[in-house]
C-alpha cells in the first residue's frame, strides 16, 4: 500500500458530491470533524504482501482500507454508504481504483458491522464501517 493507493481511494470517495469537501485520512488536521454531516474518514492499512517465487521480492501488494461513513442518522449513513459503494462496486463487481504504475485487480467491499452510533458527542452520530481492498501488481 502506498500514498498513491490512499489518494486513489480518497479521490473516489470525494467523487460523491455530498462528500467532496468532507473526507480525510485517519484524523481531522484542524482538530474537530465538520459540524455538518455527512463526512467520511479513510484509514489505510498495509494489507498482506506476497510473492509467487520463493527467492523473489514481495511484488503483489494488497492495499486495504477501513472507511467510516458518518451521518446524523442511520438512514443518512446508509444512503451515503450506498453512494460511495457505487464508486467501488459496479455491476456487482468490485472495481479497484486506478493507480499509476500498478495493475489492480479483484477486491472486496465488506460491511462487517451494523450501523454504529456514537453517543459520546452531541448530537449523536451514526456511522457505517466499511472494509475494502484489492490485489495490486507492478506494471
Amino acid at each position: 500500500m502506498t500514498v498513491a493507493d490512499t489518494d486513489a481511494v480518497v479521490a473516489l470517495v470525494r467523487s460523491v458530491p455530498i462528500l467532496s469537501d468532507t473526507v480525510t485520512v485517519t484524523f481531522w488536521p484542524a482538530g474537530s470533524p465538520p459540524a455538518d454531516t455527512p463526512w467520511a474518514v479513510v484509514h489505510p492499512a498495509e494489507g498482506n504482501d506476497s510473492s509467487d517465487r520463493l527467492t523473489g521480492p514481495n511484488l503483489t501488494t494488497n492495499p486495504s482500507f477501513t472507511l467510516h461513513i458518518v451521518g446524523s442518522t442511520a438512514a443518512q449513513a446508509q444512503t451515503v454508504t450506498g453512494l460511495v459503494k457505487a464508486k467501488f462496486v459496479v455491476g456487482g463487481r468490485f472495481v479497484p481504483p486506478a493507480v499509476t504504475g500498478r495493475r489492480n485487480q479483484g477486491g472486496y467491499w465488506d460491511a462487517p458491522l451494523p450501523v454504529q452510533v456514537n453517543t459520546s458527542v452531541t448530537p449523536n452520530l451514526a456511522y457505517q464501517v466499511i472494509e475494502l481492498g484489492w490485489e495490486s501488481d507492478p506494471v
